[in-house]
């Protein structure tokens, strides 16, 4: 009875661990899947971080040009203001120059007048005491009393020369009179066209300072949305960098590695994956760019000891900063020097360029790992941003893991 129950408890168990094993295969590939959907979504987030991080980008550019011409405009603006108040003062200096000369010449006007009156006056008292005193002065006791003729004739010469002398000293004065009147006329012109200009100068300045606070106001508003067009582009740098490293850490975990603890770029025990043409020597092409190769390298390899960052971007050579370069970044960022545009994480190489078989590796070509991207020096080796532990270096084997891809880009 023993052994029976015995028995049945190991049927028994046999069975539960037949159906644990069933329910744990089935699903796994849900799992799987569950893990493929959750990748796509992240690298989906990344890519449109990516295209909100450039426009937010191109909109600063955008801002800072319009605030540059804006800024420009403003400058113009204010020097025409500037123009305008200094030929405001020069005016007002000609204006009170005039103000002076009316002021004297009004005291010239009424000296003169005055002269005129003073002098009519006079010539009337002489006209009426030679005219109206006859016992003595009046003109025909003149020439009744001359002795003689010539006497007359000097007597009557006496009096024309008085009465012509009063004419002219009339005369005179009133020529003064009108000289200092014709004077006083064409300062009262000038006075006018002064004023009139000075009005003018006034209306252009009114004109000119709504400019200059109309453009003060723009650039007020460019500063603020430059700033907040700044902390927008620093929230999408943040989600970049970080939706970039949940895209390598996925990249790193499906191909078996740990994205926490990633000490060495690329994964397999070397050799060359399933891609044909790593083996078919007929995949040799010829250069696309004018970039060379061996220029290539030289410029990646001067960046060897720069700190290792996953989802970085940043050359440093500061090991305990929070900032550096990983594997993709690096690629992206030496050929990028040449200007030549390539994606921003390590599998996506595997389609870019053209296909190289390994036999025909040439310096500057791109090489893929399973998690890993690295640029071939020659001579049977990489350059790469190998890891946490050793940064970025020269001096590793090109087939130091399973070559999946290889791409020529220039």
């Amino acid at each position: 009875m023993r052994f029976f129950l015995k028995q049945k408890n190991q049927k028994w168990m046999r069975a539960c661990a037949l159906l644990l094993a069933t329910v744990l295969l089935a699903t796994l590939p849900i799992t799987r899947e569950k893990s493929k959907e959750v990748f796509a979504d992240t690298r989906e987030e990344w890519e449109d971080a990516k295209k909100e991080l450039q426009e937010t980008i191109d909109e600063i550019d955008d801002l800072e040009s319009q605030a540059e011409q804006s800024k420009e405009d403003l400058e113009k603006a204010s020097a025409a203001l500037n123009k305008l108040i200094a030929a405001q003062e020069k005016l007002e200096r000609r204006i009170s120059a005039c103000q002076d000369e009316i002021d004297e010449n009004n005291i010239k006007l009424a000296a003169a007048q005055k002269k005129v009156d003073e002098e009519y006056e006079s010539m009337k008292l002489r006209i009426q005491f030679m005219y109206e005193n006859s016992s003595a002065n009046s003109v025909w006791s003149a020439i009744i009393s001359a002795g003689n003729f010539s006497e007359v004739l000097n007597r009557l010469e006496y009096i024309t020369q008085v009465h012509e002398t009063d004419r002219q000293l009339m005369d005179n004065y009133q020529l003064a009179l009108e000289e200092v009147e014709k004077v006083s006329e064409e300062l009262a012109s000038n006075m006018e066209e002064l004023l009139e200009m000075q009005s003018d100068y006034q209306k252009q300045q009114v004109a000119a300072e709504k400019t200059v606070k109309m453009l003060e106001k723009e650039q007020a508003t460019y500063a603020s949305q430059i700033a907040n067009a700044k902390d927008k582009k620093e929230e999408y740098e943040e989600s970049v960098s970080e939706l970039g490293a949940r895209v390598r850490a996925e990249e790193a975990a499906a191909a078996g590695q740990n994205a926490d603890d990633y000490e060495g770029g690329g994964s397999g025990k070397g050799g060359l994956g399933d891609a044909g043409y790593l083996t078919d020597d007929s995949n040799d092409p010829s250069n696309r760019t004018s970039v060379s190769g061996e220029e290539l390298v030289a410029y990646a390899r001067q960046f060897v000891g720069a700190h290792y960052k996953w989802g970085g971007d940043v050359i440093t050579y500061d090991w305990s900063s929070d900032k550096g370069i990983d594997c993709s970044g690096f690629v992206h960022m030496v050929y990028g020097h040449f200007g030549i545009s390539t994606p921003r994480y390590s599998q996506s190489f595997k389609s870019v360029g053209q296909p190289v078989s390994y036999n025909n590796m040439r310096a500057g070509d791109v090489i893929v790992y399973p998690g890993h991207v690295a640029i071939y020096i020659g001579n049977g080796c990489i350059v790469e941003a190998q890891g946490s532990r050793q940064g970025v270096t020269d001096n590793r084997r090109a087939d130091c893991h399973t070559i999946t891809a290889i791409r020529r880009l220039i």
